[in-house]
């Protein structure tokens, strides 16, 4: 989430990093694996790169709301905890508006949101939305909510790194691991709200709807 005057200078950053190395499109999971546009690119030429890319990240002073449930905390929940949170990316998104409500909140500022477009998500996520508007703490702060493809938008490029960096960081943590991926070690040292979802928070949290319509 950045100010809204941020994002114009922040898209030719981000876009230029990547045209400058021959690339339209930034897809963290094909960059991971070396996939597909990133197969050529050599291992000083991918540090680069997401050095440029996290730094643009930093100059757009950008905080990072982010949510993580491991998928052993998914796996003990109850069949109808599950339907009732739907999915563990549905379930993601509904404490980053939390937490971006509270955000806006606090700092008296109003959010519009982009999503990535997905037949299988977006009329789920516009459905999110409108709950949390109304569980808003402050009328009007959670104002608009809209999709685009990841390939018309740089946030969204963005969002796909910081979500991948993040799930790969808390399992390192939550595996006792000491030395942590530069990439994590970078997009969480500025301002941020990030949860991790545990099995206490969704036996608390995620009432079994099986159980209550009976």
């Amino acid at each position: 989430m950045a100010l809204e005057g941020a994002w114009p200078s922040f898209r030719t950053e981000w876009n230029g990093a990547l045209q400058s190395r021959g690339l339209t499109v930034f897809h963290m999971r094909d960059f991971a694996h070396s996939r597909r546009a990133f197969a050529s690119l050599g291992e000083s030429e991918r540090r680069s790169l997401m050095a440029d890319l996290i730094a643009s990240i930093h100059r757009a002073e950008v905080t990072v709301f982010g949510a993580v449930m491991p998928m052993t905390v998914w796996n003990s929940m109850t069949p109808g905890q599950q339907r009732g949170a739907v999915d563990p990316y549905f379930t993601c998104m509904q404490e980053c508006l939390f937490a971006i409500d509270i955000h806006c909140t606090v700092f008296e500022e109003t959010a519009h949101v982009t999503i990535a477009h997905h037949p299988e998500y977006s009329g789920k996520g516009a459905s999110l939305w409108q709950a949390a508007q109304l569980r808003s703490r402050r009328a009007g702060t959670l104002e608009t909510m809209t999709s685009n493809s990841p390939r018309l938008e740089a946030g969204l490029q963005a969002a796909d790194l910081v979500a991948y960096e993040l799930q790969k960081g808390v399992s390192q943590i939550l595996a006792g691991g000491t030395v942590l991926r530069w990439p994590f070690q970078q997009l969480t040292r500025g301002d941020k709200m990030l949860k991790v979802i545990t099995e206490d928070y969704v036996q608390w949290a995620a009432p079994d709807v099986d159980t209550l319509e009976g």
